[in-house]
């Protein structure tokens, strides 16, 4: 799924990044959200956390040594499922 805070998405689209509006695209995949399920979000700057995704970013990526996290936005997807198309086939 797309978290935009300056337009809607509508349905799923599959183009390249960068787009030309900005997004989080924590799960960059085809959702269905209009049936059961719940997308929450909430920031934090609980001291746990903020280390555990400091070290995740030091873990994986060489060059972000100096990099401290100081506020995280943290998004999920509960119940909420791939949306499939089924085809016939002939």
């Amino acid at each position: 799924g797309l978290l935009s805070f300056e337009t809607e998405i509508p349905h799923f689209i599959n183009i390249e990044f960068p787009l030309d509006y900005p997004i989080i695209a924590a799960f960059y995949s085809n959702v269905d959200i209009r049936r059961a399920g719940t997308i929450s979000f909430y920031e934090t700057q609980q001291p746990g956390l903020l280390h555990r995704a400091t070290e995740s970013v030091h873990d994986s990526f060489l060059n972000a040594a100096d990099f401290e996290a100081t506020s995280l936005f943290i998004a999920t997807w509960n119940g909420k499922n791939f949306l499939l198309y089924y085809f016939k086939l002939w």
